[in-house]
């Protein structure tokens, strides 16, 4: 029929493929295996991501990376992941970008490694790309806010789920980890980690309810909004834990929007601050044990 039509095909052994519900095209590997659930599967074709690996690995060994070798791992990587619809890779992506704009072998970065040691990671847990048919459920609303204070640094965030009890937390975090955050000896305001490290927070605390849902933070930091909407961050601290947001949201499947609420308008202001009166009597709001990500960096919680 194809020669009829005038279509030129390959036609070797290796190409002339049986039908199947489960294929390789353009290096990608689509499984129609459960399309009776309507579901697709699409993940990347096998040894891909083995291939990353070894060559993250050879970086690792010589502890340093050349621009046509960043150039190379940059494209593997926003093929690999561009093909299921992530955002992980984007902040090496960046950082590969720069490297290679220096024409010249060099030492790995602190950034660097942090940023390929976590986007390989999450590319190994995450698992194929499941598509399913569009869900008209109402998105999952949190709002979420940090406060750097003589007292110290706290958190909050409230959780608003269609159909249940708004819940909220809020705690203190330790000297060590805020230490943790500095990155200029002396330093003492770390507002930027503090009003995004609770967006983790939160999608830990709260992670049942967020898997395979849409969800909108509201934040009322712009440099903490933009940080998280661009996936990138030139401060370390900060990298680190967006990275772990988006990780974490392509490992479960949550799609996440960033929003502007101007602090005045931010319930989370309250729990940030260990004042759960508004959220007790105007939502009904339930307290609960914030879930941290790793050790249980914090010396109180709201209660």
């Amino acid at each position: 029929m194809l020669d009829l039509l005038g279509w030129t095909v390959a036609k070797s052994e290796t190409k002339r493929l049986m039908f199947a519900n489960k294929f390789v095209s353009l290096g990608v590997q689509l499984d129609f295996s459960r399309t009776q659930e309507k579901i697709v599967i699409v993940s990347n074709k096998p040894g891909r991501l083995d291939n990353i690996k070894e060559m993250v690995a050879r970086i690792f060994y010589k502890k340093s990376l050349g621009f046509k070798e960043a150039l190379s791992l940059k494209g593997k990587l926003a093929f690999s992941e561009g093909q299921l619809f992530g955002r992980v890779a984007a902040p090496l992506c960046r950082l590969l970008s720069k490297w290679a704009s220096i024409q010249m072998e060099r030492a790995l970065s602190p950034e660097l490694i942090e940023a390929l040691v976590e986007v390989c990671g999450s590319l190994d847990r995450a698992g194929p790309k499941i598509i399913m048919p569009i869900s008209f459920e109402p998105p999952i609303l949190v709002f979420t806010d940090g406060a750097c204070e003589p007292e110290g640094t706290t958190i909050g965030a409230v959780i608003f789920v269609p159909g249940m009890q708004p819940e909220s937390f809020g705690a203190k975090m330790s000297d060590e980890l805020v230490q943790s955050w500095c990155t200029k000896e002396g330093q003492t305001q770390v507002i930027g980690q503090a009003e995004i490290y609770p967006v983790l927070v939160a999608r830990h605390t709260w992670g049942p309810y967020l898997r395979n849902r849409k969800v909108i933070y509201f934040i009322d930091n712009d440099s903490a909004r933009l940080s998280l909407i661009k996936s990138y961050s030139p401060v370390l601290p900060s990298l680190s834990i967006i990275v772990k947001c988006s990780a974490w949201d392509n490992e479960n499947g949550s799609i996440s929007w960033y929003a502007r609420v101007p602090t005045a308008s931010n319930i989370a202001d309250d729990p940030s601050r260990f004042d759960a009166t508004l959220l007790r009597v105007k939502f009904q709001a339930k307290l609960v044990r914030p879930c941290f990500p790793g050790t249980w960096p914090f010396t109180d919680i709201l209660e």
